[in-house]
Formats: structure tokens, C-alpha cells, sequence
């Protein structure tokens, strides 16, 4: 894995962070085209199709993003983004589709709160299992995906019944 921490001895390492801070501003870019894009596909065919294509996008990011290739991080980044927008998109629709008109306000503060808090809990594991090298954060990464999927496939059965 390439080490991103500058040091007072390596200015190459700052250039870096910028040059990555840059490539991240793209990405977000990135993510709210394919928000606006995805919306229209979620309409025409439905939350499971477009969550699986979000599943196979997200295979293989963790193990780019932290891969020794700058061409492999850079293109993982712009597939985070798609990611991000595609799970934006389905999440904010199934609260709509599932939850009634009087409490979706709340479920969407319940959902905001929880999302966060993934993130938060999710980027410390990863920053946890960092020195462990790639492979760990892309197994955690892909078993985490594959669990929350299952418990989104779970929670539709559910409501459906």
C-alpha cells in the first residue's frame, strides 16, 4: 500500500493529498450526476435491479482504493461516488415506498442518524485494520456489503408480507 502521511522529509507525500483532495472533489462531481441519473433507472427498473448493479460496483473498490496502483485508487474513487449516489437514490426511495406519509420524516432522521453513524463506525474499523494491508479492509468490506444487503432484501420481505 502507498503511505499517504506526510512527513516533514517527504514534500512528495503532500503534493499527494492535494492531488488525491482534488480527485476526490471529481468524484463528488461524479456522484451527483450519477444521483440525478440513477433516480430516473430506479423508476424503470425497480430497487433490486439497481441495487445489485450497486453490489457490483462496490466489489471491487475497497481493493482498489487501497492497492499500490494510482490509476486502480484513482478509478476506485470515482466508483465510490457512484456508489454513494446510487445508495442515496434507493435508500430515500425505499423510506418512501415503505414507510407512510406521517412518519417518513422521522424515518428519514432515523436513517440519516444510522447512516452516519455506519460511516463513522466503518471508517474506524477500516482505519483499525489498515496495517493488516488491503486484502483485511477488502474482506470487511465485502462481507459488510454482502450483510447489509442480505438485511435490505430481509427488511422488503418483511414489509411485503
Amino acid at each position: 500500500m502507498i503511505d499517504y502521511t506526510p512527513e516533514e522529509k517527504n514534500k512528495l507525500a503532500k503534493k499527494i493529498i492535494i492531488i488525491f483532495g482534488l480527485i476526490a472533489g471529481l468524484g463528488d462531481t461524479v456522484y451527483e450526476g450519477a444521483r440525478g441519473i440513477y433516480g430516473i433507472y430506479l423508476g424503470i427498473l425497480g430497487m433490486s435491479i439497481i441495487m445489485l448493479v450497486d453490489m457490483i460496483f462496490a466489489l471491487p473498490v475497497a481493493f482498489m482504493v487501497f492497492s499500490e496502483s494510482k490509476i486502480f485508487i484513482i478509478i476506485g474513487i470515482f466508483i465510490c461516488g457512484i456508489i454513494l449516489a446510487i445508495q442515496e437514490v434507493i435508500f430515500r426511495a425505499f423510506i418512501a415506498d415503505e414507510i407512510g406519509k406521517e412518519n417518513r420524516g422521522k424515518a428519514y432522521g432515523i436513517y440519516n442518524v444510522f447512516y452516519g453513524l455506519g460511516i463513522l463506525l466503518g471508517s474506524s474499523i477500516i482505519g483499525f485494520l489498515y496495517k493488516n494491508g488491503a486484502a483485511t479492509i477488502g474482506f470487511f468490506c465485502l462481507t459488510t456489503q454482502i450483510a447489509a444487503l442480505l438485511i435490505f432484501f430481509k427488511i422488503r420481505l418483511i414489509n411485503r408480507d
